[in-house]
């Protein structure tokens, strides 16, 4: 049977949701994918003898090539009218000294001022664009080369993930914002995360928010890892997983059962250290949060080499969104991407634990 496209398959689950995926999953990409254009002034003028374009351009591409600005034409045609780029308007020190410098340019054999009007200031596009919304708004000033990249555009556009994709996402953070009801004892730090390895679809590792003193409110909880400040729920997780490859650091106590308890990880955990099972941390992995991540955590990510992020309520002083972008911080050895997530389900789950009878708010959370 052939196997229909994976664009086919998102198109059909628009239909069946009356043009909009229920859940909704925005990509937190890199600002330059959807900051406003910037502009800077060049010196241009009008071609008056169109026969000579090709020449005028390269006399003044010698003299004056726009090394800053190689994303822009040359030349711009609006209604049949030609205007070329001379320079930019901090290479010169005013029109006559360029015409002049242009003129006199050894080899130049044609006559500027027969064939190119007076100069004039415009502005042009500052660097090029990444997006199509960039690739308009740019094109409104001056013509621009434009590569489109399309997994940005189908990122922009929330057409990454099809129905089912989504259904399993919302699932997991469901199961995130459950397991931070479980250590909630104030409104300011309480969360849960969910590692899931995507290849198969299965649990690695559970955890929730460890920072308080939890044995005050769960005294049921097998654990000693209570009331230290760097317990948060993603330490935590990120650490289940270093044991069941045979690492780890934290004494915590786990359950076989995911279902009973918030600390879940494989039963076959290797007790032999020289002995790796799985990759490298979280290489290749997808963690599930019912908060954005806090800065400690974000860079705990990056050196466990966490494949995506998923979460929910957005925080003061987020690592991926609120404040900082660290996900894709130059510089960095590792990279990841990162999606916020919405839903009804997801709201409700959120007013409830997060917010319990209160009225419903946009405020964020401080992060764990």
């Amino acid at each position: 049977m052939k196997m229909k496209s994976r664009s086919h398959g998102i198109l059909i689950a628009r239909r069946q949701t009356g043009g909009m995926f229920e859940v909704k999953i925005r990509a937190i990409l890199d600002e330059i994918y959807t900051r406003k254009m910037e502009l800077e002034k060049v010196c241009v003028c009008k071609i008056t003898d169109r026969k000579a374009t090709s020449k005028i351009v390269k006399k003044i591409s010698q003299r004056h090539p726009l090394l800053s600005l190689g994303h822009l034409k040359r030349i711009k045609n609006k209604n049949g009218e030609l205007k070329i780029i001379l320079s930019t308007q901090n290479d010169v020190d005013g029109p006559e000294d360029l015409l002049k410098t242009i003129q006199n340019c050894p080899g130049n054999d044609l006559d500027l001022n027969n064939i190119i009007g007076p100069v004039e200031t415009a502005e042009v596009p500052k660097w090029q664009p990444l997006t199509r919304a960039q690739f308009n708004e740019a094109c409104q000033y001056w013509p621009t080369a434009f590569h489109e990249d399309k997994q940005i555009t189908r990122a922009l556009n929330d057409e990454l993930f099809d129905l089912k994709e989504r259904e399993i996402i919302e699932d997991y953070l469901l199961k995130s914002i459950k397991l931070a009801d479980r250590c909630k004892t104030n409104m300011s730090c309480s969360t849960g995360t969910v590692i899931v390895d995507p290849e198969t679809n299965h649990v690695v590792a559970t955890a929730h928010d460890m920072s308080s003193d939890l044995q005050q409110l769960r005294p049921g909880d097998q654990s000693n890892l209570t009331g230290h400040p760097l317990h948060h729920a993603v330490m935590v997780n990120i650490d289940m997983v270093a044991r069941s490859q045979g690492g780890g650091a934290y004494e915590i106590k786990t359950e076989s059962s995911e279902k009973e308890s918030p600390f879940f990880q494989p039963q076959a955990v290797c007790s032999n250290k020289e002995t790796k099972i799985g990759p490298y941390l979280c290489t290749g992995y997808d963690l599930y949060c019912a908060q954005e991540p806090c800065i400690m955590c974000g860079m705990a990510l990056v050196h466990s080499r966490i494949n995506r992020v998923f979460y929910v309520l957005p925080t003061n002083d987020g690592a991926f969104q609120s404040k900082y972008k660290i996900h894709v911080t130059p510089g960095l050895n590792h990279n990841f991407k990162v999606f916020h997530v919405t839903s009804n389900k997801l709201t409700i789950a959120v007013q409830e634990t997060f917010y319990g009878n209160l009225p419903s708010t946009t405020e964020t959370q401080e992060p764990c």
